[in-house]
């Protein structure tokens, strides 16, 4: 009998352990979650006559502008906020929701509206997954299907300042943290909550900075982005070094009773005792100032130079510390440096590499071992990529030269920078308007006169009245067949007059615009003549001649339908207004 009680007690216990495993994994699944990544879009707003409206990707009217204004939260989500009749006194509009047949949803509530970010910029400025409702007075999530993810049980629900994809409630006076599906993120418990900001390609990683209301103010703790604390509740104030790329440790300026410290994660590696603490991020050490005397800590918490100096500045991979009236330099270890030679030493994305500038403001280079590698005689010098570095002239003509001070190319460009999201250097000359294309290590790709140059996410297009020419982002010689091979008609130019032609070189559209662009991926292609733009369809169909002026720079005109791209009061719209 009192072995079966045992067997009874294992069972039993077993079963609980079982149950609490499986409660807390399913409390470590509801806490994971994407932040929606919105890639492409397949509706947009329409603009016509100062009222607004909605458009597909088929440039096909959805809703009629009609209204002062349209949000669409998700552009992949056939969910539109539309506003009008705007009430001064009330500072509100007439709201309505509709969808992509133009029907009124999520009516049966008090009011359906969007979570505007904040504290984020976007090119979207609201949640993207999930929008809030009234009911009862009271608020709930709302997915853009019509499920309710959390009962209308909260008095506020807002973004998150500085931590995209997740939401604060308010509860009985108190705020918490849901993240979309409506989980629990941070207790319902504090008077303030904020993200601490930090980004690693989205925002999941940062943690939170939480407020509790006391007599001498509020006082913050430290939760990381599962919700555990890191540091209680006994900060006046709490600030993450976000320029720290890991996500695995958390750096916090953290100040107590006003005077600032250092954690890494819960370990205090400076003590709170100073006035301020700033971070640099060049050379990754602090400025502490206590007393009005300054000090360098590094992120270890080992003093570079004691907190005795009446000035401090770091000029790239040196310090100068003042004490006494006398002014010494100093390595970043703390070492004194003699025969002080430059103004400034700067760091360069080389690590190699940094960047003097001497006493007469002429710019030359040193190596990591502080060699002079390149003489202080140039007006300016810059960082281009891998050895190279673009020189400017007393002109202000560029031109490059390689690590060892050998000139790779000559001092006559007006521009030369490297293109941002490609391993490609443009050089530019406005007198001829002539674009060359160099690789990393300054070998030329292309030359071409007269020529625009089109940036797009997987390759760049020079355009000139009488050639196209197409690279990929490595430098590599392309062909829009080759860079858009589902598509059926491409760009075709002959002695400066433009048209279509198939894959294996038919015209199938005459060759007889200024100028054209390729068809985009809803099937609808640019067509200039005489200065005006139209538009025609995959099947060389003209949807409208060329009738619109359209003035863009480094990016073609974009159309949907019988509609164009336009940019007003920072918001983009299409339209198909005449100017």
């Amino acid at each position: 009998m009192e072995r079966k009680g045992r067997i009874i007690i294992l069972i039993t216990l077993a079963i609980f352990i079982a149950v609490g495993l499986g409660v807390f994994l399913w409390i470590q699944s509801s806490k994971n979650y994407e932040i929606e990544e919105i890639t492409s879009k397949d509706y947009y707003t329409l603009y016509q006559d100062g009222k607004v409206g909605v458009i597909n990707t088929s440039g096909e009217v959805l809703i009629e502008p009609i209204y002062d204004s349209i949000q669409i939260p998700n552009p992949k989500k056939p969910v539109f906020i539309c506003l009008s009749n705007y009430n001064k006194q009330k500072d509100s509009y007439n709201t309505t929701i509709r969808n992509e047949k133009n029907e009124e949803i999520f009516n049966q509530y008090e009011e359906v509206s969007s979570i505007k970010v904040n504290g984020i910029a976007g090119e979207i400025p609201y949640e993207k997954s999930a929008l809030k409702y009234k009911k009862d007075n009271r608020y709930g999530l709302l997915s853009f299907e019509g499920k309710e993810i959390t009962k209308p049980i909260y008095e506020e629900i807002d973004s998150l300042p500085y931590k995209e994809g997740e939401f604060l409630v308010k509860k009985d006076g108190k705020y918490g943290v849901l993240n979309p599906k409506g989980t629990k993120m941070v207790n319902i418990e504090y008077d303030d909550i904020t993200g601490d900001g930090y980004y690693d390609k989205n925002y999941k990683n940062a943690g939170y900075i939480a407020g509790t209301k006391s007599e001498e103010g509020y006082l913050y703790s430290y939760l990381r982005n599962d919700g555990n604390v890191l540091l209680k509740k006994e900060y006046n104030d709490i600030v993450r070094i976000n320029e720290i790329e890991d996500s695995n440790n958390v750096y916090l300026i953290a100040s107590k009773t006003g005077k600032k410290g250092l954690y890494k994660n819960s370990k205090q590696i400076i003590n709170c005792e100073y006035q301020s603490l700033e971070y640099n991020e060049e050379c990754q050490l602090l400025i502490a100032k206590r007393n009005d005397k300054y000090g360098i800590f590094n992120l270890e918490g080992k003093q570079i130079l004691p907190v005795e100096n009446s000035e401090v500045s770091i000029k790239g991979i040196h310090i100068l510390a003042t004490k006494d009236n006398k002014q010494t330099e100093y390595d970043l270890n703390g070492n004194p440096v003699n025969g002080v030679k430059y103004k400034s030493i700067s760091a360069t994305a080389n690590e190699d590499f940094f960047i003097t500038v001497n006493q007469s403001n002429r710019y030359g280079l040193i190596n990591k071992k502080e060699v002079e590698v390149i003489e202080n005689k140039y007006a300016y010098l810059e960082y281009l990529t891998g050895q190279y570095f673009a020189v400017y002239s007393d002109d202000n003509k560029i031109g490059v030269i390689d690590s060892s001070g050998k000139i790779v190319l000559d001092m006559k460009y007006d521009v030369i920078q490297k293109i941002k999201g490609s391993n490609l250097v443009q050089a530019i000359l406005l007198d001829s308007n002539q674009v060359e294309l160099y690789t990393e290590d300054i070998k030329q790709v292309a030359i071409q006169e007269n020529a625009s140059i089109y940036l797009s996410d997987s390759y760049i297009k020079l355009a000139s009245p009488d050639k196209i020419s197409y690279f990929k982002l490595d430098g590599t010689a392309t062909t829009s067949k080759e860079i858009f091979p589902t598509k059926e008609m491409f760009a075709s130019v002959k002695n400066g007059f433009w048209g279509f032609e198939d894959k294996d070189g038919n015209i199938k559209v005459e060759r007889k615009y200024d100028s054209v662009t390729e068809f985009n991926e809803y099937g609808f292609a640019g067509i200039k003549l005489n200065g005006k733009w139209g538009v025609i369809d995959k099947s060389g169909n003209i949807i409208v001649q060329p009738i619109y002026t359209i003035e863009q720079k480094n990016t073609e005109p974009k159309f949907l339908g019988k509609y164009y791209e336009i940019n007003y009061n920072g918001d983009t719209y299409y339209t198909n207004e005449i100017k």
